[in-house]
């Protein structure tokens, strides 16, 4: 009977030893007395990211301050363009200077939006240039000689090149039947997507 009441004594002993050493084990690791090597790891994998998070959020915020300086300095520019005019060391080269123009007729009615832009007609009156003959090969300003982007095509990407090629052949006497008499100096207006990337070139042969 005495043998029969120890053994369950013993069993309790060992189980409250047990639980209380397991209970030091948990303190020592809240307390980061006892280090865990697979939980440390993801704690600097961690660190890690929250690190390359700030070094990327840091560089964002730079590239736009960049931009912003950009965007001022611009805004800049435009209004002392806007209140002084070309600058005195700019040669000024108006549209009457232009022998022919190789222009971006990705639509009939691009074209005459272009006529307007570059000034050759009032806006609104786009048609008036080509009813009136003055786009003609001998009109009064030569439009894509060339027959333009319709005639052509219009591989994207490409079309810029091409027409700066075309202007090219013009200029050393080289385009053939659609050669413009004369011609010593050309504009290239190209128009990328909703008319929101135009780009205008003046192009002229070289000197000797």
């Amino acid at each position: 009977m005495t043998a029969t009441r120890t053994e369950p004594a013993r069993s309790e002993t060992a189980a409250r030893r047990a639980a209380a050493a397991r209970h030091e084990v948990l303190v020592e690791l809240v307390r980061g007395g006892i280090r865990d090597p697979e939980r440390e790891g993801g704690e600097r994998a961690v660190e890690r990211a929250q690190e390359e998070a700030r070094r990327a959020q840091e560089d964002a915020r730079r590239a736009q301050e960049e931009a912003r300086r950009a965007q001022e300095e611009a805004r800049r520019e435009r209004e002392r363009a806007s209140r002084d005019g070309p600058s005195s060391s700019t040669p000024r080269i108006d549209l009457d200077d232009l022998d022919f123009v190789e222009t971006h007729d990705c639509f009939t009615i691009a074209e005459l939006i272009e006529y307007e832009a570059m000034g050759l007609v009032p806006r609104g009156q786009g048609a008036r240039a080509a009813l009136e003959g003055w786009t003609q090969k001998d009109g009064r300003l030569p439009v894509n000689p060339s027959g333009g982007l319709k005639a052509k095509g219009h591989p994207i990407g490409a079309t810029g090149v091409s027409m700066h090629a075309l202007c090219a052949m013009q200029l050393t006497g080289t385009a053939g039947d659609m050669q413009v008499k004369d011609a010593r100096l050309g504009g290239l207006f190209n128009m990328g997507g909703a008319a929101v990337a135009n780009y205008v070139s003046i192009l002229e042969p070289l000197r000797a």
